[in-house]
């Protein structure tokens, strides 16, 4: 089986662990519009091989409020020790029928894959932030985000 990630192929290989972490704490990112902001959701892990491809993928949940015309585009990234990884995009409008979007998990999961450079302990965290005004929440109104780790080893 060939596995794609973003458009990388992983060669075949083994799982050598499995980590995870989950954040339901409410972030208002419509207060400070184009800055990034550190969620809850932070690991820090130890690679037990050198080159081995960490498989990152987190399912950040946003919220927005406005009239029916209203368009957000709340963003999140991942942090892997120290250097942030291209952001993903969440685009939103709402309906006729109400003021909020709550994006579903499955079709807004996003994913990275990272070469490890050694085996000394690294952080990988979610990071969260807004860009088109209003009132753009991260976690708004309960629900977990879920951010995962897979090692894969030769």
């Amino acid at each position: 089986m060939v596995l794609y990630v973003g458009g990388t192929q992983l060669e075949a290989g083994k799982v050598l662990q499995f980590a995870s972490d989950s954040d339901g704490t409410a972030i208002n990112l419509g207060a400070d519009l184009d800055n990034w902001n550190d969620t809850l959701c932070s690991i820090s892990f130890t690679p037990v091989e050198s080159g081995s491809k960490l498989i990152v993928e987190a399912n950040p949940v946003f919220y927005m409020d406005g009239d029916a015309s209203y368009f957000g585009a709340p963003h999140a990234r991942f942090s892997i020790d120290g250097n942030e990884t291209e952001a993903s995009t969440f685009y939103g409008g709402l309906g006729e029928s109400g003021n909020y979007i709550d994006f579903d998990v499955d079709s807004q999961s996003m994913r990275h894959v990272y070469t490890t450079t050694g085996t000394s302990a690294i952080v990988v965290k979610l990071q969260v932030k807004a860009t088109d005004g209003g009132d753009v929440r991260y976690m708004h109104y309960g629900g977990q985000c879920v951010m995962t780790i897979i090692e894969i080893g030769s």
